[in-house]
């Protein structure tokens, strides 16, 4: 006669610790029932334990199940929304990390950038070959991220991408200000990360969008 099963720590100890799922369970059930002594059998109150032990392990089993697949519905709405998302930008102009800008030699063009509080912040356009082919200042009264206006100062630089570099004016202690990068989507590639966003020559991942711009105006995403 086969021993009889001590609930599921038991048979956890014949199978391996996490091997037993419930058809295994149910099979040392019926295997116990089968091989039983006549003369002997299995305890009327240790059959009903081991039945509600059966029980509960098909019901955290389930659980488990049905939480796999809210998690896996979740995922994959996401990544539609995120999709959509990134696809809805082409055409549009955003603000994201980074200190690329992009202008198009014509009225209008605006450089951005994020200070930590009120600052002089003296801000450099420069070419491909790094050299400064346009320089401006800005006076900001509180922290946040800022458009400048580049006015007709932009109106001789060739349309196309340049880099932009910000220095806090000597005297102001404490603020920091940093560049950002802009320009106007024209595609999306799909990254192990999410979407990715084409600008020009840069890549600007969906994540690291900051602003969504629409002529002088700016728009969270």
């Amino acid at each position: 006669m086969l021993p009889p099963v001590e609930g599921a720590s038991a048979a956890s100890g014949l199978f391996g610790p996490g091997s037993l799922d419930k058809e295994d369970f149910l099979r040392l059930l019926v295997t116990q029932l089968q091989y039983q002594d006549p003369l002997d059998p299995l305890d009327a109150q240790d059959f009903a334990s081991q039945l509600a032990e059966f029980t509960a392990l098909e019901q955290q089993l389930n659980t488990n199940q049905l939480i796999e697949q809210q998690i896996e519905m979740t995922s994959a709405s996401m990544v539609e929304s995120q999709n959509s998302v990134a696809i809805g930008l082409i055409g549009n102009g955003i603000v994201a990390d980074g200190d690329h800008v992009e202008l198009t030699g014509e009225a209008g063009d605006a450089a951005y950038i994020h200070t930590s509080g009120p600052a002089t912040v003296t801000i450099e356009i420069l070419d491909a070959s790094g050299s400064v082919v346009l320089t401006t200042s800005v006076a900001v009264t509180e922290d946040g991220l800022h458009r400048v206006d580049l006015g007709s100062a932009s109106d001789d630089l060739a349309a196309g991408h340049y880099t932009l570099s910000v220095e806090v004016a000597a005297g102001v202690e404490g603020t920091t200000a940093r560049p950002l990068a802009s320009g106007v989507v024209q595609g999306v590639r799909w990254g192990d990360d999410g979407p990715v966003l084409v600008v020009g020559d840069t890549e600007v991942p969906l994540s690291g969008v900051l602003e969504i711009t629409n002529g002088q105006e700016t728009h969270e995403p």
